[in-house]
Parts: C-alpha cells; structure tokens; sequence
C-alpha cells in the first residue's frame, strides 16, 4: 500500500514539474519567428518586376526591423507606459470626445495583432484572430474607410510580429478586409451579429479559395473556415453591442 501512495505522490509531483517545462515551450513559441528567415532577398522575388522587387525588399527591412523590436520587452514595456500616460492626459480635455475614435482603433489594431499569434501555437492554419471581427465593427461605428484601416494595420503588424516577413503571404488576408469594407460601404446593415456573420462568411469563402488554389484544398482549409466561422459568430454574439458602445453605438 504504502507503495501505491509512493507512487501516486511522484506522479503528481512528476506533473507539477512539467508545467514549468510547458509553460517555458509556450513562451519560446511566442518569442521566436514562426521560421527561420534569411536576410537576403528570396528567390522568388528574382523573376518579378524592378518596382516590385524595391518594394518588397523594403518591406522584409521594415517587417525585421519591426519583429526585433516587438520581442524587446524594455522597447514594449516603455511604449506601453508612455501610450497609457499620453491617454489619461488626453482623457482630461476636451479633444478626447474627438480622439476617442483614433485612441480605440490604436489600441484595439495591437489587439487584434497580438491575437494573430495564437497561430504559432497551433500546427495547422486557424481563424481565431480578431481582426475581421474589429474591421466590422469599426465599418459599423464609423466608416467602412476605418474599419479597412483597422483591419488592414492589424493583419499587417499580427503577421510581421509572427516573423511573417513574405510580402505575398501578409497581403493575402488584406484584400479579404478590404473587400469586407467595400461591401459594408453598400450592403444595408441590419443587426451586429446577421452582418457581422455575413460579412465572417464572405471573408472565410473567399480565403479558403484562395488557400485551395495557392495550396490546394486540404485540411488547413477546412480548419480555417471551421474556426473561423466558429470563433467569429462566438465573438459577434457576445462581444459585439459591448465594443459598439464603447465607440458610442447601440449595437
């Protein structure tokens, strides 16, 4: 007997111990690039035009440069402080009734890019960012203008702070936004949750498409419209009246 609880102690002491370990597995996931990346031009980009080699050679400086910043946590610390001070300033005169609208849709852009990091913890491709639901509700609250802006910045910094330095791969996602935008601008819009999952569904097609003909159909296509059908009506019905209220609409 006394055996058994022997054993049975240094299981659970055993599984105390591996939390650490995991804890530490999940920390170095975030913290490094989701490949390695060369600083040299890619291949790839030798048979393309002169101007589109010039830009997307500045974007893979820009996008490095940006990634190594992100992962100093004193840089990260230091903006955060500063941000949160220029804020509280701002929220005693009168121009934050004007500013509130730019002040959300900074912070709520980091947001929404932080979450596109979830990706380098899981091994196939998933929708459970919130960008597209962000780019919706600001279409709504403001304008669909802002709400490709927010979709846009966001996508954009969530795929350079993945280490996704390949031009090709962060536009992608943008001209989902984009198109999410340009429709809100003139489909009539009903309630939060039906345009908001109209506007889920279109952007989830037209990706899953463009992942079948850029990667064929397979299960990463299937996951990402599964989760982000899933996650994006989970958002819209709970968290969407909060978010327009916050930005001074009734959802």
């Amino acid at each position: 007997m006394s055996g058994f609880f022997s054993k049975l102690i240094d299981t659970l002491l055993g599984e105390k111990e591996k939390k650490p370990e995991r804890l530490a597995e999940v920390k170095s996931a975030l913290s490094t690039p989701s490949h390695v990346i060369s600083r040299e031009t890619p291949e790839i980009y030798e048979g393309q035009s002169t101007i589109y080699r010039m830009i997307a050679k500045a974007y893979r400086r820009i996008a490095m440069s940006l990634s190594e910043k992100s992962r100093d946590r004193r840089s990260v610390a230091i903006t955060g402080v500063v941000a949160a001070f220029l804020i509280m300033l701002l929220s005693y005169t009168s121009f934050f009734f004007y500013l509130r609208g730019t002040i959300l849709a900074i912070l709520l852009i980091v947001v929404a890019a932080l979450s596109k990091l979830t990706q380098k913890l899981i091994p196939f491709v998933v929708g459970l960012d919130l960008c597209l639901f962000f780019t919706v509700l600001f279409s709504i609250a403001y304008h669909p203008i802002a709400g490709i802006i927010v979709g846009v910045f966001s996508s954009a910094l969530g795929s350079v702070m993945r280490g996704q330095y390949d031009m090709d791969k962060v536009i992608v996602p943008l001209s989902g936004y984009i198109v999410v935008g340009l429709l809100l601008n003139v489909v009539p819009i009903t309630s939060a949750l039906t345009t908001g999952m109209i506007m889920t569904l279109v952007y989830s097609i037209m990706m899953s498409i463009i992942f079948g003909i850029t990667m064929h159909f397979s299960i990463h296509t299937i996951t990402f419209l599964a989760t982000s059908l899933g996650f994006n009506y989970w958002l819209f019905s709970n968290y969407a009246t909060f978010f327009l209220k916050l930005m001074g609409v009734n959802g």
